[in-house]
């Protein structure tokens, strides 16, 4: 077999495990992304308080504090999701009272 050629093959699997993980600025925006988008899903049940989050996590990230960036977005996600369920929990609730079981 050719000596060079299964050398770079070696080092092509080796490699793929390294591209395949992605790095902070990665994890941020793909959390910043889900955070923004289950934001917006909450509709008029948005928690002020979420969009603060955002803005801070955005603000760490424009700094290069991707760590700190993504603890933020984090924080902003489950705030979201918490607020999309409480939507559809007064959803639920308002159907009950208004039209009943």
């Amino acid at each position: 077999m050719n000596k060079p050629l299964l050398t770079l093959g070696i080092s092509l699997a080796l490699s793929v495990p390294l591209l395949a993980q992605a790095g902070p600025k990665e994890d941020f925006n793909q959390l910043y992304s889900k955070a923004e988008s289950a934001h917006k899903e909450a509709g008029t049940f948005q928690w002020t308080v979420t969009s603060d989050r955002l803005k801070a996590a955005q603000s760490a990230a424009d700094e290069g504090d991707y760590e700190k960036a993504g603890k933020m977005a984090s924080e902003a996600l489950k705030l979201a999701e918490e607020s999309v369920a409480q939507r559809e929990q007064q959803q639920k609730a308002w159907r009950n009272v208004a039209i009943g079981d």
